[in-house]
Protein backbone atom coordinates (compact mmCIF):
# COMPACT_ATOMS: atom_id res chain seq x y z
CA UNK A 1 0.00 0.00 0.00
CA UNK A 2 1.57 3.25 -1.02
CA UNK A 3 1.07 5.59 2.27
CA UNK A 4 -0.09 9.55 1.21
CA UNK A 5 2.20 12.12 2.02
CA UNK A 6 0.29 13.68 4.97
CA UNK A 7 -0.24 10.37 6.30
CA UNK A 8 3.62 9.15 6.10
CA UNK A 9 3.91 12.20 7.94
CA UNK A 10 1.15 11.49 10.69
CA UNK A 11 3.33 8.15 10.97
CA UNK A 12 6.63 9.29 11.19
CA UNK A 13 5.01 11.63 14.02
CA UNK A 14 3.75 8.37 16.27
CA UNK A 15 7.64 6.78 16.09
CA UNK A 16 9.66 10.82 16.54
CA UNK A 17 8.25 12.68 19.52
CA UNK A 18 7.11 15.95 18.47
CA UNK A 19 9.62 18.33 20.02
CA UNK A 20 12.50 16.15 17.62
CA UNK A 21 10.55 16.02 14.54
CA UNK A 22 9.61 19.95 14.51
CA UNK A 23 13.61 19.90 15.65
CA UNK A 24 14.40 17.92 12.41
CA UNK A 25 12.01 20.01 10.12
CA UNK A 26 13.59 23.02 11.25
CA UNK A 27 16.88 22.05 10.61
CA UNK A 28 15.74 20.84 6.63
CA UNK A 29 14.39 24.57 6.32
CA UNK A 30 17.71 26.41 7.22
CA UNK A 31 19.84 23.55 5.22
CA UNK A 32 17.54 24.62 2.14
CA UNK A 33 18.39 28.11 2.87
CA UNK A 34 21.68 28.77 3.84
CA UNK A 35 23.19 25.61 1.69
CA UNK A 36 21.23 25.14 -1.46
CA UNK A 37 23.46 23.39 -3.19
CA UNK A 38 26.06 22.28 -1.20
CA UNK A 39 23.23 19.55 1.16
CA UNK A 40 21.62 17.96 -2.20
CA UNK A 41 23.27 16.60 -5.73
CA UNK A 42 21.99 19.59 -7.87
CA UNK A 43 24.83 21.44 -6.92
CA UNK A 44 26.94 22.03 -10.38
CA UNK A 45 30.64 20.73 -10.64
CA UNK A 46 33.13 23.64 -11.03
CA UNK A 47 33.54 22.29 -14.58
CA UNK A 48 29.60 22.77 -15.18
CA UNK A 49 29.96 26.58 -13.94
CA UNK A 50 33.29 26.94 -16.61
CA UNK A 51 30.28 26.22 -19.07
CA UNK A 52 27.22 27.82 -17.94
CA UNK A 53 29.95 30.99 -17.13
CA UNK A 54 30.94 30.59 -21.26
CA UNK A 55 27.69 30.46 -22.27
CA UNK A 56 26.96 33.79 -20.75
CA UNK A 57 29.63 34.87 -22.54
CA UNK A 58 29.12 34.11 -26.06
CA UNK A 59 25.46 35.03 -25.85
CA UNK A 60 26.04 38.57 -27.78
CA UNK A 61 21.77 39.04 -27.71
CA UNK A 62 22.40 40.07 -23.60
CA UNK A 63 24.14 43.45 -23.04
CA UNK A 64 27.03 44.29 -20.69
CA UNK A 65 24.81 44.87 -17.78
CA UNK A 66 22.98 41.62 -18.10
CA UNK A 67 25.98 39.40 -18.87
CA UNK A 68 27.08 41.07 -15.37
CA UNK A 69 23.97 40.01 -13.91
CA UNK A 70 24.20 36.55 -14.58
CA UNK A 71 27.88 36.85 -13.97
CA UNK A 72 27.33 37.74 -10.53
CA UNK A 73 24.58 35.35 -9.91
CA UNK A 74 26.76 32.36 -11.06
CA UNK A 75 29.52 33.70 -8.28
CA UNK A 76 26.66 33.37 -5.77
CA UNK A 77 25.73 29.57 -6.74
CA UNK A 78 29.33 29.16 -6.52
CA UNK A 79 30.25 30.55 -2.91
CA UNK A 80 26.93 28.59 -1.91
CA UNK A 81 27.96 25.37 -3.42
CA UNK A 82 31.33 25.92 -0.90
CA UNK A 83 33.51 24.61 -3.84
CA UNK A 84 36.87 25.42 -3.78
CA UNK A 85 37.72 28.93 -5.69
CA UNK A 86 40.05 28.27 -8.44
CA UNK A 87 40.75 29.25 -11.81
CA UNK A 88 36.85 28.83 -13.14
CA UNK A 89 36.17 31.44 -9.95
CA UNK A 90 39.10 33.20 -11.09
CA UNK A 91 37.88 33.23 -14.49
CA UNK A 92 33.91 34.53 -13.24
CA UNK A 93 36.25 37.44 -10.97
CA UNK A 94 38.24 38.60 -14.01
CA UNK A 95 35.06 38.77 -16.29
CA UNK A 96 33.13 40.68 -13.78
CA UNK A 97 36.26 43.24 -14.29
CA UNK A 98 36.17 43.39 -17.86
CA UNK A 99 32.23 44.05 -17.40
CA UNK A 100 32.75 46.59 -15.09
CA UNK A 101 35.39 48.32 -16.66
CA UNK A 102 33.09 48.35 -19.86
CA UNK A 103 30.35 49.88 -17.81
CA UNK A 104 32.61 52.62 -16.42
CA UNK A 105 33.41 51.35 -12.95
CA UNK A 106 37.33 51.32 -13.04
CA UNK A 107 37.67 51.08 -9.06
CA UNK A 108 35.72 48.00 -9.02
CA UNK A 109 37.59 46.38 -12.16
CA UNK A 110 40.71 46.58 -10.40
CA UNK A 111 38.99 44.97 -7.03
CA UNK A 112 37.54 42.16 -9.00
CA UNK A 113 40.63 41.58 -11.49
CA UNK A 114 42.97 41.71 -7.98
CA UNK A 115 40.80 39.40 -6.74
CA UNK A 116 41.33 36.49 -9.99
CA UNK A 117 44.83 37.27 -9.75
CA UNK A 118 45.20 36.30 -6.09
CA UNK A 119 43.67 33.06 -7.10
CA UNK A 120 45.59 31.84 -9.99
CA UNK A 121 48.98 33.17 -8.46
CA UNK A 122 48.06 31.36 -5.56
CA UNK A 123 50.34 27.99 -6.06
CA UNK A 124 47.79 25.79 -5.54
CA UNK A 125 46.67 22.77 -7.56
CA UNK A 126 43.23 24.30 -8.80
CA UNK A 127 45.29 27.72 -9.80
CA UNK A 128 46.21 28.35 -13.39
CA UNK A 129 49.18 31.15 -13.59
CA UNK A 130 49.16 31.64 -17.10
CA UNK A 131 45.64 32.88 -16.72
CA UNK A 132 46.78 35.45 -15.34
CA UNK A 133 48.88 37.15 -17.54
CA UNK A 134 45.48 38.55 -19.54
CA UNK A 135 45.05 39.93 -15.77
CA UNK A 136 48.02 41.27 -15.34
CA UNK A 137 47.63 42.95 -19.10
CA UNK A 138 43.81 44.28 -17.89
CA UNK A 139 45.08 45.96 -14.53
CA UNK A 140 47.70 47.81 -17.00
CA UNK A 141 44.98 48.61 -19.43
CA UNK A 142 42.71 49.77 -16.24
CA UNK A 143 45.27 52.03 -14.37
CA UNK A 144 46.12 53.53 -17.64
CA UNK A 145 42.89 54.66 -17.71
CA UNK A 146 43.01 56.41 -14.33
CA UNK A 147 45.58 58.03 -15.92
CA UNK A 148 47.71 55.96 -12.74
CA UNK A 149 50.99 55.76 -15.56
CA UNK A 150 52.95 54.21 -13.07
CA UNK A 151 50.87 51.40 -11.55
CA UNK A 152 49.55 50.77 -14.96
CA UNK A 153 53.80 50.06 -15.66
CA UNK A 154 54.12 48.17 -12.82
CA UNK A 155 51.26 45.79 -14.36
CA UNK A 156 52.31 45.08 -17.58
CA UNK A 157 55.55 44.24 -16.18
CA UNK A 158 54.54 41.92 -14.51
CA UNK A 159 52.37 40.65 -17.35
CA UNK A 160 55.17 40.02 -19.25
CA UNK A 161 57.69 39.16 -16.44
CA UNK A 162 54.68 36.34 -15.97
CA UNK A 163 53.91 35.40 -19.44
CA UNK A 164 57.71 35.60 -20.56
CA UNK A 165 57.25 31.81 -18.92
CA UNK A 166 55.12 30.64 -21.11
CA UNK A 167 55.39 29.75 -25.43
CA UNK A 168 51.83 29.73 -26.56
CA UNK A 169 50.78 32.33 -29.07
CA UNK A 170 47.69 33.05 -26.55
CA UNK A 171 49.77 34.21 -24.08
CA UNK A 172 52.51 35.68 -25.74
CA UNK A 173 50.12 38.08 -27.57
CA UNK A 174 49.10 39.67 -23.90
CA UNK A 175 53.06 39.92 -23.40
CA UNK A 176 53.77 41.27 -27.35
CA UNK A 177 50.39 43.76 -26.49
CA UNK A 178 51.76 44.45 -23.14
CA UNK A 179 55.00 45.84 -24.39
CA UNK A 180 53.11 48.18 -27.03
CA UNK A 181 51.29 49.56 -24.30
CA UNK A 182 54.36 50.14 -22.44
CA UNK A 183 55.59 52.42 -25.75
CA UNK A 184 52.66 54.34 -26.07
CA UNK A 185 53.22 55.58 -22.49
CA UNK A 186 56.65 56.89 -22.40
CA UNK A 187 55.66 58.15 -25.78
CA UNK A 188 53.13 60.13 -24.01
CA UNK A 189 55.11 61.13 -21.16
CA UNK A 190 58.03 62.02 -23.30
CA UNK A 191 60.78 59.01 -22.87
CA UNK A 192 60.89 58.75 -26.73
CA UNK A 193 63.98 56.58 -26.71
CA UNK A 194 62.39 53.97 -23.96
CA UNK A 195 59.49 54.19 -26.61
CA UNK A 196 61.43 52.77 -29.14
CA UNK A 197 63.29 49.99 -26.87
CA UNK A 198 59.70 48.51 -26.08
CA UNK A 199 58.31 48.70 -29.74
CA UNK A 200 61.58 46.90 -30.81
CA UNK A 201 61.30 44.41 -27.71
CA UNK A 202 57.95 43.52 -28.80
CA UNK A 203 58.19 43.17 -32.81
CA UNK A 204 61.11 40.67 -31.88
CA UNK A 205 58.23 38.06 -30.26
CA UNK A 206 55.57 39.14 -32.84
CA UNK A 207 57.80 38.22 -35.44
CA UNK A 208 58.11 34.86 -33.81
CA UNK A 209 54.52 33.87 -33.53
CA UNK A 210 53.60 36.35 -36.98
CA UNK A 211 51.04 37.60 -35.47
CA UNK A 212 50.50 40.68 -38.26
CA UNK A 213 48.14 42.92 -36.28
CA UNK A 214 50.05 43.49 -33.21
CA UNK A 215 53.21 43.91 -35.48
CA UNK A 216 51.30 47.25 -37.18
CA UNK A 217 50.86 48.72 -33.59
CA UNK A 218 54.27 48.15 -32.72
CA UNK A 219 55.48 49.55 -36.08
CA UNK A 220 53.48 52.37 -35.39
CA UNK A 221 54.49 53.08 -32.20
CA UNK A 222 57.99 53.25 -32.96
CA UNK A 223 57.55 55.23 -35.69
CA UNK A 224 56.08 58.05 -34.11
CA UNK A 225 58.79 58.06 -31.80
CA UNK A 226 61.06 57.91 -33.93
CA UNK A 227 60.10 61.35 -35.50
CA UNK A 228 59.86 62.45 -32.17
CA UNK A 229 63.82 62.60 -32.16
CA UNK A 230 63.89 63.44 -35.80
CA UNK A 231 64.73 60.22 -37.09
CA UNK A 232 62.70 60.92 -39.93
CA UNK A 233 64.20 58.21 -42.41
CA UNK A 234 63.42 55.52 -39.28
CA UNK A 235 60.33 56.79 -39.03
CA UNK A 236 59.34 56.65 -42.73
CA UNK A 237 60.69 52.54 -42.75
CA UNK A 238 58.17 51.88 -39.99
CA UNK A 239 55.37 53.41 -41.16
CA UNK A 240 55.81 51.81 -44.90
CA UNK A 241 56.42 48.65 -43.25
CA UNK A 242 53.06 48.45 -41.34
CA UNK A 243 50.90 50.32 -44.23
CA UNK A 244 51.89 47.03 -46.33
CA UNK A 245 50.60 44.51 -42.99
CA UNK A 246 46.99 46.51 -42.76
CA UNK A 247 44.22 43.86 -44.11
CA UNK A 248 41.12 45.46 -46.12
CA UNK A 249 38.71 46.56 -43.63
CA UNK A 250 40.87 47.37 -40.44
CA UNK A 251 39.76 50.64 -39.83
CA UNK A 252 41.57 51.27 -36.70
CA UNK A 253 44.97 50.48 -38.16
CA UNK A 254 44.20 52.82 -41.08
CA UNK A 255 43.22 55.07 -38.89
CA UNK A 256 46.52 54.86 -36.89
CA UNK A 257 48.83 54.73 -39.91
CA UNK A 258 47.05 57.85 -41.05
CA UNK A 259 47.92 59.81 -37.67
CA UNK A 260 51.83 58.14 -37.13
CA UNK A 261 51.90 59.88 -40.95
CA UNK A 262 50.95 63.24 -39.52
CA UNK A 263 53.31 63.11 -36.67
CA UNK A 264 56.09 62.27 -39.01
CA UNK A 265 54.89 65.37 -41.38
CA UNK A 266 54.91 67.46 -38.56
CA UNK A 267 58.38 66.40 -37.42
CA UNK A 268 59.24 67.67 -40.60
CA UNK A 269 57.89 70.65 -40.33
CA UNK A 270 55.20 70.15 -43.00
CA UNK A 271 51.76 71.07 -40.78
CA UNK A 272 49.58 71.17 -44.00
CA UNK A 273 50.12 67.82 -45.33
CA UNK A 274 50.10 66.59 -40.96
CA UNK A 275 46.57 68.38 -41.14
CA UNK A 276 45.61 66.65 -43.78
CA UNK A 277 46.30 62.91 -42.34
CA UNK A 278 44.92 64.06 -39.41
CA UNK A 279 41.45 64.34 -41.14
CA UNK A 280 41.62 61.31 -43.01
CA UNK A 281 42.72 59.63 -39.92
CA UNK A 282 39.55 61.18 -37.95
CA UNK A 283 37.72 60.07 -41.35
CA UNK A 284 38.52 55.97 -41.18
CA UNK A 285 38.77 56.29 -37.05
CA UNK A 286 34.66 56.92 -36.63
CA UNK A 287 33.55 54.19 -39.20
CA UNK A 288 35.09 51.76 -36.26
CA UNK A 289 33.40 54.22 -33.21
CA UNK A 290 37.03 53.71 -31.64
CA UNK A 291 37.26 55.71 -28.78
CA UNK A 292 40.75 56.87 -29.23
CA UNK A 293 39.21 59.77 -32.05
CA UNK A 294 39.16 61.68 -28.88
CA UNK A 295 43.02 61.70 -29.31
CA UNK A 296 42.93 61.96 -33.55
CA UNK A 297 40.68 65.44 -32.46
CA UNK A 298 43.55 66.53 -29.99
CA UNK A 299 46.32 65.43 -31.81
CA UNK A 300 44.42 67.23 -35.13
CA UNK A 301 43.97 70.56 -32.83
CA UNK A 302 47.41 70.51 -31.88
CA UNK A 303 48.53 70.87 -35.23
CA UNK A 304 45.95 73.71 -36.29
CA UNK A 305 46.91 75.70 -33.51
CA UNK A 306 50.63 75.32 -34.24
CA UNK A 307 50.02 76.58 -38.14
CA UNK A 308 47.91 79.51 -36.57
CA UNK A 309 51.13 80.43 -34.27
CA UNK A 310 53.63 80.34 -37.14
CA UNK A 311 51.44 81.98 -39.70
CA UNK A 312 50.41 84.71 -36.90
CA UNK A 313 47.15 84.48 -37.92
CA UNK A 314 45.63 84.82 -34.81
CA UNK A 315 42.64 82.76 -35.87
CA UNK A 316 42.31 79.78 -33.22
CA UNK A 317 38.15 79.04 -34.13
CA UNK A 318 39.38 75.88 -36.16
CA UNK A 319 42.16 74.48 -33.29
CA UNK A 320 39.07 75.54 -30.62
CA UNK A 321 36.81 73.68 -32.69
CA UNK A 322 38.88 70.36 -32.63
CA UNK A 323 39.87 70.39 -29.29
CA UNK A 324 36.14 70.88 -28.24
CA UNK A 325 35.11 67.90 -29.79
CA UNK A 326 37.95 66.06 -28.51
CA UNK A 327 36.71 66.91 -24.90
CA UNK A 328 33.32 65.61 -25.64
CA UNK A 329 34.64 62.62 -27.21
CA UNK A 330 37.11 61.83 -24.17
CA UNK A 331 34.47 62.48 -21.48
CA UNK A 332 32.13 60.01 -22.94
CA UNK A 333 34.60 57.05 -23.73
CA UNK A 334 36.32 57.82 -20.08
CA UNK A 335 39.54 58.76 -21.40
CA UNK A 336 40.77 60.91 -18.56
CA UNK A 337 43.97 61.87 -20.30
CA UNK A 338 42.72 63.53 -23.35
CA UNK A 339 39.90 65.09 -21.70
CA UNK A 340 42.86 66.92 -19.47
CA UNK A 341 44.82 67.75 -22.57
CA UNK A 342 41.98 69.64 -24.41
CA UNK A 343 41.16 71.25 -21.08
CA UNK A 344 44.36 72.48 -21.17
CA UNK A 345 44.98 73.57 -24.60
CA UNK A 346 41.61 75.49 -24.50
CA UNK A 347 42.64 77.04 -21.52
CA UNK A 348 45.80 77.81 -23.48
CA UNK A 349 44.04 79.80 -26.57
CA UNK A 350 42.33 81.57 -23.87
CA UNK A 351 45.27 82.87 -22.41
CA UNK A 352 46.95 83.64 -25.90
CA UNK A 353 44.34 85.70 -26.24
CA UNK A 354 44.31 87.46 -23.32
CA UNK A 355 40.87 85.72 -21.77
CA UNK A 356 43.04 85.41 -18.71
CA UNK A 357 39.73 84.50 -16.56
CA UNK A 358 38.51 82.01 -18.61
CA UNK A 359 42.12 80.65 -18.79
CA UNK A 360 42.33 80.06 -15.12
CA UNK A 361 38.65 78.32 -14.82
CA UNK A 362 40.10 76.13 -17.60
CA UNK A 363 43.40 74.87 -16.07
CA UNK A 364 41.93 74.53 -12.54
CA UNK A 365 39.18 72.63 -13.95
CA UNK A 366 41.86 70.31 -15.94
CA UNK A 367 43.75 70.35 -12.26
CA UNK A 368 40.66 68.83 -10.91
CA UNK A 369 40.43 66.36 -13.66
CA UNK A 370 44.01 65.44 -13.59
CA UNK A 371 44.26 64.99 -10.04
CA UNK A 372 41.38 63.04 -8.93
CA UNK A 373 41.76 63.60 -4.90
CA UNK A 374 41.75 67.09 -4.98
CA UNK A 375 38.38 68.64 -4.71
CA UNK A 376 38.71 72.53 -3.69
CA UNK A 377 37.03 74.50 -6.59
CA UNK A 378 38.28 77.57 -5.37
CA UNK A 379 40.60 78.63 -7.85
CA UNK A 380 43.12 79.85 -5.89
CA UNK A 381 43.75 76.83 -4.45
CA UNK A 382 46.53 73.82 -5.87
CA UNK A 383 46.55 70.22 -4.86
CA UNK A 384 48.51 69.21 -2.17
CA UNK A 385 52.31 67.37 -2.50
CA UNK A 386 50.26 64.02 -1.25
CA UNK A 387 47.53 64.31 -3.40
CA UNK A 388 49.91 64.74 -6.79
CA UNK A 389 52.13 61.30 -5.88
CA UNK A 390 49.27 59.38 -7.98
CA UNK A 391 50.33 61.23 -10.64
CA UNK A 392 52.87 59.88 -13.11
CA UNK A 393 53.26 62.30 -15.76
CA UNK A 394 54.53 64.55 -13.64
CA UNK A 395 55.90 66.61 -16.18
CA UNK A 396 52.71 67.32 -17.78
CA UNK A 397 51.33 68.04 -14.07
CA UNK A 398 54.25 70.50 -13.68
CA UNK A 399 53.51 72.27 -16.92
CA UNK A 400 49.75 72.79 -15.98
CA UNK A 401 50.39 73.60 -12.63
CA UNK A 402 53.13 76.51 -13.96
CA UNK A 403 50.52 77.78 -16.53
CA UNK A 404 47.75 78.29 -13.77
CA UNK A 405 50.08 80.31 -12.09
CA UNK A 406 51.28 82.07 -15.18
CA UNK A 407 47.14 82.96 -15.39
CA UNK A 408 47.25 84.64 -11.68
CA UNK A 409 50.05 86.79 -12.41
CA UNK A 410 47.93 88.94 -15.24
CA UNK A 411 44.76 88.92 -12.99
Amino acid sequence: MVIAPKKEAKKLRGIIPAHKFILINLCTVILIIFFPFKTFPQCPSSREFYFKLLAIEKNNDLSAGEKLSGIFRLQKAFDQCRLNNDSVYAQMLHRIGVLQFSTGKLNEAISYTLASIKINTSGKKESNKKLAVKSYYNLGYYYAGLNRLKDALNYYDLCIETGNFFKDSLTLINVIAARNRKAHIYYQTGDFQRAIEESALGLKTAYDIKNSVITIDLFNEQAQAYAAVQQIKNAVTDINKASVLIAKGDYEALANNYKIKAAISEAGNNYIEAIAYYKKAIQVRSKASDPDLSDDYLDAGNALRREVIRKNTGDFSKPISYYTESLILAQKSGNTFAAVKASNNLAAISFRTKKYSAALTGYHKSLLNLVLPFKNNNELHNPTYFQCNSISDKNFLSLLLANKTECLLYL
